[in-house]
């Protein structure tokens, strides 16, 4: 995969602007930038409701959205001219705005947290010339409450909008660290906890972020939001639908194949009638004329990797996986799901909702092939760092074609020689370096191409094999052991060679009329390594 942070010369353009980087809705508006117009979803918002949360992947244009809403109700009607609102809004009616933002800032130490909200209150206080006393500067959500009652009451009795954007992003910058995730959750849920109070005086709240924790942890007490996340009214909220693709941006269109577009960055889906598109990343391809992933360019959230890692969960095993409805939007620092994890994160999209019995279940997978790209290549760089190079990976690919095995042990010996610093870490009291999960994550990472098709545990009658690949017009399954020691070798051996046999893993593959090969890799707990391997020819 080539570089997607690099970027053809750019060409003066003949069409309008593309609204990349832009998140404040005024200065796109003012620019000749493109809009996809959202207004009519927001108009349903504002007139049925009051208390909003919207959970959406990060570079969604959820900021941007949520300045669409500043916008409005601030009364900038010139903002909105040719836009569905337009002609259906009263603009003699204007409300003050609060907006709360964690976006832009970093929350991966103790005291981060609080010394931007108080921050941030300070700046509120000196622009409306409130006296801070001694007392308030002790609490900051009665601090907030006061600036609520203030501007309500210096706005003639005019009730405040407060709108939240990434109000979780301090509770995921600290995931990898559990105790300041904790401490962290527990300031904003104080924090947040005032708008309850300051209820009189509230118009209306938009509150946007990744995570859907907010009703069982952060905003206790105040459970009357509702969450619009998974309400196929407003799954197109934020992103592009096919049809908004080929209205707005036609001109962008022209020498692109669209089938191609469709694979690479469609697929989100929230329930909805139609798929979306990532914006940044789609904007991205019409700037450079290239497919890349341009959604992931600065790579993927480490914490994505460590937690597929500690809970044993292989990443093709992600694919077409069947979650029940509360362990999806249910999001717990003591106790997250994997695949909640990923589908709030964006990693994964909704395929379908079923009922079975008194549940509800959600089918899901990779949204498209940036994603899967992305996050594949991410992978590999987590687990081998730096040890997994093309170099390495067409040498290993061309031994195995080649039937070349022992050369196919040996440098793969090589490559797991000096373990990655990741496997050092602990999983229960236990090394990863115990666990045959992470040797297979390796061995998966290092046949990782385009040109292989690699399907991990494939499924028997009698069980599943640990790897099938499927290359060169030959079929190759490995089955992996772990052995304490080498003396335990030929057993381990002789079990794996066994269990791919009187499992009948390599029978789907019999009317092929392709040789298939069975084998077996015994790695050792002590040698922290592959020890010995046996190759064999299904009969």
């Amino acid at each position: 995969m080539t570089s997607a942070a690099f970027s053809y010369p750019l060409e003066k353009r003949n069409t309008m602007e593309l609204p990349l980087g832009y998140q404040n809705f005024e200065e796109l508006r003012k620019e000749d930038c493109y809009y996809v117009d959202k207004t009519q979803l927001l108009h349903q918002l504002v007139t049925i409701g009051r208390y909003y949360f919207l959970s959406r992947p990060r570079r969604f244009g959820k900021t941007l959205f949520v300045s669409t809403l500043e916008c409005l109700f601030e009364g900038k009607k010139e903002l909105f001219k040719d836009l569905y609102i337009y002609d259906k809004w009263d603009w003699s009616q204007k409300n003050p705005v609060l907006r709360i933002s964690f976006g832009g800032k970093e929350f991966n130490n103790e005291n981060d947290l609080e010394e931007n909200i108080f921050a941030f209150l300070e700046i509120l206080e000196d622009k409306y010339n409130i006296p801070a006393s001694d007392e308030l500067k002790l609490s900051a959500s009665r601090r907030l409450q006061k600036i609520i009652e203030h501007i309500y009451t210096i706005n003639s009795q005019q009730k405040v909008v407060v709108l939240v954007d990434e109000y979780d992003k301090p509770i995921l910058d600290a995931l990898e660290n559990n105790e300041l995730s904790k401490k962290n959750r527990s300031t904003l849920r104080g924090f947040y906890g005032t708008l309850k109070e300051s209820d009189d005086h509230i118009r209306f709240i938009f509150v946007t972020g990744i995570s859907m924790f907010s009703k069982s942890t952060v905003f206790t007490g105040f459970n009357h939001l509702t969450d619009i996340s998974l309400h196929p009214k407003f799954a197109s909220i934020c992103g592009y639908t096919d049809k908004e693709l080929d209205t707005v941006f036609a001109p962008e269109l022209k020498n692109f194949d669209r089938k191609k577009i469709r694979t690479w960055y469609n697929g989100y889906s929230w329930l909805g009638e139609e798929n979306v598109y990532n914006p940044h990343g789609i904007l991205k391809l019409f700037l450079n004329k290239d497919y890349e992933c341009w959604w992931l360019e600065d790579g993927v959230p480490r914490y994505l990797y460590t937690y597929l890692i500690s809970h044993g969960i292989r990443a093709l095993n992600l694919e077409d996986c069947l979650v029940a409805r509360q362990d999806l939007v249910g999001f717990d620092v003591e106790d997250i799901k994997v695949e909640a994890l990923y589908f709030q994160s964006g990693f994964l999209t909704l395929l379908e909702k079923m009922r079975k019995g008194n549940r509800t279940y959600y089918r899901l997978n990779y949204p498209n092939l940036e994603v899967r790209e992305s996050f594949d290549h991410g992978l590999m760089k987590y687990i081998a760092t730096g040890k997994i190079n093309d170099q390495y990976q067409s040498r290993l690919t061309g031994y195995l074609a080649n039937n070349n095995f022992k050369q196919f042990y040996d440098h793969l010996h090589t490559a797991l020689e000096g373990t990655p610093y990741q496997w050092g870490k602990k999983l229960g009291g236990i090394s990863y370096l115990d666990y045959e999960y992470c040797y297979s994550i390796f061995l998966y990472a290092s046949l990782y191409s385009p040109t292989l098709d690699i399907i991990p545990e494939r499924s028997s009658k009698a069980g599943r094999c640990d790897l099938t690949v499927l290359y060169a017009e030959q079929v190759f399954i490995f089955e992996l052991k772990m052995a304490k020691n080498k003396d335990e070798c030929e057993i381990m051996l002789d079990q794996a060679m066994d269990q791919i046999k009187t499992r009948g893993y390599g029978e789907p593959y019999k009317n092929r009329a392709q040789p298939v090969h069975l084998i077996a890799l015994v790695f050792g707990k002590e040698e922290k390594n592959i020890i010995d391997w046996r190759h064999e020819m299904l009969t």
